[in-house]
């Protein structure tokens, strides 16, 4: 009885540490280039995330915008739909984590753009 009160008791200390160490590297809270606006990428449903701007100093009207969405992990990457402001659509985007960047990739027809998301600690 003492050792169940003991594991009992420690899974209590480790449980709620166990949320980090299964969160995903691409969560967090990116910086675009230029600095001016941040997304806050987060699990939406199991095994998928989305982006949010949380903050901008561009157009405070972008603040909830959910840029990323449907954002799967594949072998070594994710993909998922990213919103294109300016053009006003949805694109196809393959997105690769290297260290503490978010390299996206979009393809348009023949036309192709690569923008590069900081990790903000």
């Amino acid at each position: 009885m003492k050792a169940l009160k003991t594991l009992a008791a420690l899974l209590f200390l480790v449980w709620p540490f166990t949320g980090h160490a299964t969160s995903d590297p691409i969560e967090g809270k990116w910086q675009t280039p230029g600095g001016a606006t941040f997304i806050e990428i987060s699990q939406s449903t199991a095994g998928q995330w989305q982006g949010i701007i949380v903050e901008s100093e561009v157009n405070q009207a972008l603040v909830g915008q959910q840029l990323l969405s449907s954002v799967t992990k594949e072998e070594e990457a994710y993909k998922g739909t990213i919103y294109a402001i300016k053009a006003g659509k949805h694109f196809d985007a393959h997105i690769s984590l290297l260290d503490d960047t978010l390299q996206i990739s979009v393809k348009a027809g023949f036309f192709s753009r690569e923008v590069i998301w900081k990790r903000v600690r």
